[in-house]
């Protein structure tokens, strides 16, 4: 799914470029964006890409958005020394069709162990694991993301036993389940262009609805916010920026000069956003900025449109790395017009230092990297790994790969890319 709204977000871009006049940017420093309510028309850009100016009647920052204090947690180099955590006592849940409906299995990060834990007469379609580990989130019923859509969201004890519906009213847009860090809440794109919020306790939800989206929710360390993607007509036809507390009363726009978002991750425990945007002259990059829209700085430098875009990019459990995948398209055959995607799969620094590619592209196929998840370990990451065959999408592998060290496990075989989902440990 990742990879379709990918390609549709590009297919926007490049009709704004088509129809507006590129502003020639230089790629270093980013763009300053800035927080502004919503506004019937996009902030424009003056001067160079920093000097960015606001009316004198909105305030930069809105008084929602105060940083909150949440815990802190001094990173530890997990690479100093042995893992203290052994794979085998990690789990990891996935939906897979291996007896010709999908089901979702749980799995060891060590490859076994493998067993069946919801299998329902319906199709399953992606599940989340609580941030206790006590409760396994999951949709159900009909998906095609080109056809009839009607999904459910149930909630199943850890043992694995069918379970009861949450907001039955409500149908879930697309795989995608986000859990609020205190385990009271669980975000989801809803029918309607939503973004539905149920409150686990009493099962009722309640949903905000924005033009196009929202797409790649996230939860602030407190539970109290969200922050996603969404397109909000007439002033853009990309993802842009957008926050909302979780009562829904307040929502806010971030900057139009953020560009076209790709991919958004909450810091674990501090008010900064890692996302990755494109810009019409840089290409697509990975930033990280703080809540109120400061302090963006530009953590890869090597993409751009000479270069490797970059797709999705997301926290380690401690905040101390990002992982990111890069996007690029392979020609399997020279004297055929047929592209198929190239991804391979980096581990850096938060600020942008010790850049590392864990998972590579092969030389001769197409390659792509569906889904990733960092283990709560910090150590290692889960990945669904697609090959091609020409221009033939092949079936999907489950890795787990060593940060450190590189080994990279094969774990199972023919697995549906919907969603990942790391056991928390105890």
């Amino acid at each position: 799914m990742r990879l379709l709204r990918q390609a549709f977000g590009l297919v926007l871009t490049a009709w704004v470029l088509l129809a507006c006049q590129v502003v020639s940017r230089t790629p270093t420093p980013a763009p300053a964006p800035t927080l502004v309510p919503a506004r019937t028309q996009p902030v424009e850009p003056t001067g160079e890409p920093t000097a960015y100016s606001l009316p004198t009647d909105m305030p930069p920052v809105l008084p929602n958005l105060t940083p909150t204090a949440v815990p802190s947690r001094i990173a530890t180099d997990v690479c100093a020394g042995p893992s203290e955590v052994g794979l085998g006592q990690m789990s990891l849940a996935f939906v897979a069709a291996w007896d010709g409906d999908n089901d979702v299995y749980v799995i060891g990060g060590d490859g076994v162990g493998r067993r069946v834990f919801i299998q329902t007469e319906a199709d399953e379609f992606g599940a989340a694991w609580s941030p206790d580990g006590k409760r396994l989130a999951y949709l159900a019923g009909q998906f095609d993301p080109i056809g009839p859509i009607d999904l459910r969201l149930f909630l199943s004890p850890a043992e694995g036993e069918v379970g009861i519906a949450l907001a039955p009213e409500l149908r879930v847009a697309r795989p995608d389940l986000v859990w609020s860090p205190d385990g009271q809440w669980i975000a989801f794109p809803a029918e309607a262009v939503a973004l539905g919020i149920v409150e686990i306790s009493t099962r009722r939800a309640h949903t905000f609805s924005w033009i196009f989206g929202p797409e790649l929710i996230s939860w602030s360390a407190d539970s109290e916010r969200l922050i996603f993607a969404a397109v909000i007509a007439p002033r853009t036809v990309y993802y842009q920026l957008v926050g909302v507390d979780r009562d829904g009363e307040d929502i806010y726009e971030y900057s139009l000069d953020l560009g076209s978002i790709k991919s958004i991750a909450w810091h674990p425990y501090e008010e900064r956003i890692l996302y990755t945007s494109t810009l019409e002259s840089i290409g697509t990059e990975v930033y990280v900025m703080d809540l109120d829209g400061s302090d963006v700085q530009r953590l890869t430098t090597t993409g751009g449109f000479d270069g490797l875009d970059k797709g999705d990019a997301e926290w380690s459990p401690d905040g101390a790395r990002t992982a990111y995948k890069t996007v690029n398209w392979f020609q399997p055959d020279p004297a055929v017009d047929v592209r198929v995607p190239h991804h391979t799969l980096h581990v850096m620094n938060a600020d942008g230092s010790g850049d590392l590619e864990i998972v590579a592209a092969p030389d001769d196929v197409g390659h792509a990297v569906n889904e990733f998840e960092w283990a709560p370990d910090g150590r290692h990451i889960a990945y669904a790994s697609t090959r091609f065959s020409g221009k033939e999408r092949g079936p999907s592998d489950l890795h787990v790969v060593d940060v450190c060290t590189g080994e990279d496990l094969l774990i199972a075989q023919d697995v549906l890319t919907y969603m990942l989902s790391w056991k928390p440990l105890p």
